[in-house]
């Protein structure tokens, strides 16, 4: 019986072990997953906080990088100051760089280049901004920034390859087939070079095949019988190249036949066939609104182009080691023609005829034009841009490569667009005491700016009367004086943009609705148009000082 006793109290003292032993088990069990829930939540709350330290942060370094990019932008160095703001915004911010998203890591990275580049380290600059487009392709500023020291380190800039659209499939004709399954929807990604930012820079523009070329000692001879000479070790050249058709006495679309006279009209003729097979090729890609035979881009007028170039020249006078010269790249089909070529050097900008014999520019006659461009030219004789002369880059690398200060204020103030943008067929001519003033004639787009300032004509001294004196015409009247001067302000203005446009037609339209309409609202509107008529027509059509009001 005791022995009985012994057993069951081993039992129970077993038993009451084992429950022990899982109780404690259990509770270090329950322990660790509450250790493990409060960690795995002060993980999280940590990764929160450093993602939303990093948006803040990311806020703060694109701030920086628009303080920094303003100035370079109007080709303004930025003050030391901000340089070393920029480099304390780097140091501060790089810990939360891995965090960063792609475009604001691309912004770190652009800022990092800039502020290298103006630490005086151009190939940290160079490596930054390659990153920086590889990392945000679709950022304007990233491609050109990489372009810009590219083009300072010389090497050619890379471009950015934008896919074009592919048409949509033709439906085919065949039976109904079940269509696939679509997992996941991607949401389509944004073409290289969409985004712009603060920079601004044609850089598809760019005439990549210039920057294989090297520059030996050249001596140029201009319109003028100037001599202008490139020396490489000393000089630096700025070249403004232009294609320019001389203009015809007529129409060229509808030449008339005239009796062979010698050389001369073997000459014309020639010129002729050339502008015929020009004049429809830049037609096709000629704008209205652009008023130029190059491009429907603003920037990219052959008149801007020179303005802004004109810029360049005012500020490196005092520096008579870089020279500056406009070369006329029409090559015609016969040696003689070029005695009829235009001298085009009525402005501050020297003039070449590349086919003139006595230019020694004949290497550039016949050089494709797609729209004007300029190149800079190192004392080492290397290429350093050949693009559009316009935005900051131009006279940016000028700026580094000759230590010349040039301000691209001066040239906004000299750009002069407004009516040379306004559709002919749409714009309406003011009239009256608000017209616009007729002895300002636009300047044509192919012809340079001329220094020489002409005074205005004075105009009679009678008072001119108010749209309220005249008489009322009939309303058949009034629909074919409208359609007159609607016709007369088509050919005219199209002689202001196109060279060698004859506006006979319009200059007609005009005169008659002076007979039928005088003194009439109709008859000072066809004045307005005759005073914009280019002076060199005006000549040739005889038109008088009355026709036009003075």
């Amino acid at each position: 019986m005791k022995r009985i006793y012994l057993f069951m109290k081993y039992r129970i003292l077993c038993l009451w072990m084992v429950f022990l032993v899982f109780s404690i088990g259990a509770g270090a069990a329950e322990l660790g997953r509450r250790g493990r829930e409060n960690g795995r939540s002060e993980v999280d709350a940590r990764k929160q906080q450093m993602e939303q330290e990093a948006q803040a942060m990311a806020s703060v370094v694109q701030k920086a990088l628009t303080d920094l990019l303003e100035p370079v932008q109007k080709n303004h160095r930025p003050s030391q100051d901000l340089v070393q703001k920029s480099q304390l915004v780097l140091e501060n911010t790089k810990r939360y760089f891995p965090g960063f998203e792609d475009k604001p890591k691309a912004q770190f990275m652009l800022l990092q280049a800039w502020t290298a580049f103006y630490q005086d380290n151009s190939d940290v600059a160079l490596n930054w901004s390659l990153r920086a487009c590889r990392t945000d392709e679709a950022s304007q500023d990233t491609w050109i920034s990489q372009a810009v020291f590219g083009l300072l380190n010389g090497r050619p800039p890379a471009l950015p390859r934008i896919e074009e659209p592919r048409p949509e499939p033709q439906p085919e004709r065949t039976r109904a087939r079940r269509p696939r399954r679509i997992d996941t929807v991607s949401e389509p990604k944004p073409q290289p070079y969409s985004e712009k930012g603060i920079l601004e820079f044609d850089l598809l523009g760019l005439n990549i095949r210039m920057f294989r070329e090297q520059f030996e000692r050249m001596e140029f001879q201009t319109t003028a019988g100037e001599k202008i000479a490139y020396t490489p070790g000393t000089d630096a050249l700025c070249m403004l190249f232009w294609e320019d058709v001389p203009a015809m006495p007529e129409d060229t679309r509808n030449p008339q036949p005239q009796p062979a006279n010698g050389v001369q009209d073997e000459v014309q003729k020639a010129i002729q066939e050339a502008m015929q097979q020009v004049v429809p090729e830049m037609a096709e890609g000629m704008s209205m609104d652009s008023g130029d035979f190059y491009s429907d881009s603003q920037k990219t007028r052959i008149q801007s182009q020179r303005n802004y170039f004109e810029v360049l020249m005012s500020a490196c006078k005092d520096a008579p080691e870089i020279k500056f010269l406009q070369i006329n790249t029409f090559k015609p089909s016969l040696p003689e023609a070029v005695d009829v070529l235009p001298d085009d050097n009525q402005g501050p900008i020297p003039t070449v005829i590349a086919a003139a014999p006595q230019s020694n520019a004949q290497q550039f006659a016949g050089l494709p034009m797609a729209k004007p461009f300029m190149v800079i030219v190192d004392k080492e004789g290397s290429v350093r841009y050949a693009g559009t002369a316009a935005d900051f880059v131009p006279a940016f690398i000028l700026t580094e490569l000759t230590g010349v200060e040039i301000d691209l204020a001066k040239q906004s103030q000299t750009e002069v667009y407004p009516e040379e943008m306004m559709d002919p067929m749409m714009m309406e001519m003011p009239a009256g005491r608000d017209a616009i003033d007729p002895n300002r004639p636009a300047s044509d787009p192919n012809e340079p700016v001329k220094v020489k300032k002409k005074g205005k004509k004075k105009r009679s001294a009678e008072p001119r009367a108010e749209f309220g004196d005249f008489p009322t015409q009939s309303i058949e009247e009034g629909v074919r004086a409208d359609k007159l001067l609607q016709s007369a302000q088509m050919h005219i203005e199209e002689s202001r943009k196109i060279h060698m446009k004859n506006p006979k037609q319009g200059i007609e339209d005009a005169r008659k609705v002076l007979s039928e309409f005088p003194n009439t609202e109709y008859a000072e509107r066809a004045r307005e148009l005759l005073r914009r008529v280019p002076d060199r027509w005006k000549k040739r059509h005889n038109i008088t000082d009355e026709e036009l009001g003075y």
